[in-house]
């Protein structure tokens, strides 16, 4: 999908900037950076898949809205995301604007085909916006990052997907950014599962209670809020991005894959 420009709100308080290593199979984490997530996690031949992420391949992003009736916001949205996160086009803002609380539950691991997910099964806490509540169902990676600040692309991003609890067309998705740098410790207890589902499309694994709070950076103040969409077909708008900005250096973290 091709980048488009929105204002975005910046949030302002001290934080680190999440960092990521890559040691193991590099080779392989190279392969899946340049081929794209769903080449990366899925067995299928490229017929079979839905749609991928290569930039001019016939089921690549600039196509996705021509591939089925339903996914025509990904070639007519006006609000689409991913985007490029400019700093010089944010509006300076002293309050965080929503609250949250996050629990330990039982998860488990999953292979979607176009990227690995951890899903929530039962109450792992929530966040207001609002006035509105929006629990957190799953969160996912994609390798590299699709959104960008300042035209930098990052090693990873995570995305927390949040749903309403009273209109299930209603999504907050909080995005962590990482880069080359020490283990991080909550990536570094996933990253046996998450190997032993590559190539393994619907394969799923029993990851017992996971606290999100364990996520580096959760707890971060500053960061970028826009409305936008989906990034996968079908491209859903009216989704509220939190986007963690990163600057500060003096806490290096982390890993996803040794």
């Amino acid at each position: 999908m091709l980048f488009s420009r929105l204002e975005a709100t910046i949030y302002w308080s001290p934080i680190n900037e999440t960092t990521l290593l890559l040691r193991h199979d590099e080779k392989r984490l190279k392969d899946i950076a340049e081929n794209g997530i769903l080449e990366g996690y899925t067995n299928k031949c490229h017929d079979e898949v839905e749609f991928d992420y290569k930039e001019g391949s016939e089921k690549g992003p600039s196509k996705w809205g021509e591939l089925k009736k339903e996914w025509e916001t990904c070639k007519c949205g006006k609000m689409q995301s991913p985007i490029d996160l400019s700093s010089c086009k944010v509006k300076i803002m002293r309050k965080m604007g929503h609250k949250k609380h996050y629990k330990p539950s039982n998860s488990t691991i999953k292979n979607r085909g176009h990227d690995i997910s951890l899903q929530w099964h039962g109450d792992a806490g929530s966040i207001w916006m609002n006035g509105t509540k929006y629990s957190l169902l799953q969160i996912h990676w994609h390798f590299p990052s699709e959104h960008t600040i300042n035209g930098r692309r990052y090693a990873l991003e995570l995305h927390m997907v949040h749903q309403s609890t009273e209109e299930k067309n209603k999504k907050v998705v909080k995005a962590v950014l990482y880069k080359l740098g020490r283990p991080d410790p909550f990536l570094f207890t996933l990253r046996r599962h998450v190997f032993s589902l590559i190539d393994q499309e619907g394969a799923e694994r029993n990851l017992g209670m996971i606290n999100p709070n364990y996520i580096a950076n959760m707890h971060s103040k500053r960061y970028y809020k826009y409305k936008g969409s989906l990034t996968i077909p079908p491209c859903t708008e009216g989704v509220t991005w939190i986007v963690n900005k990163k600057e500060d250096n003096g806490k290096l973290v982390k890993l996803l894959f040794l």
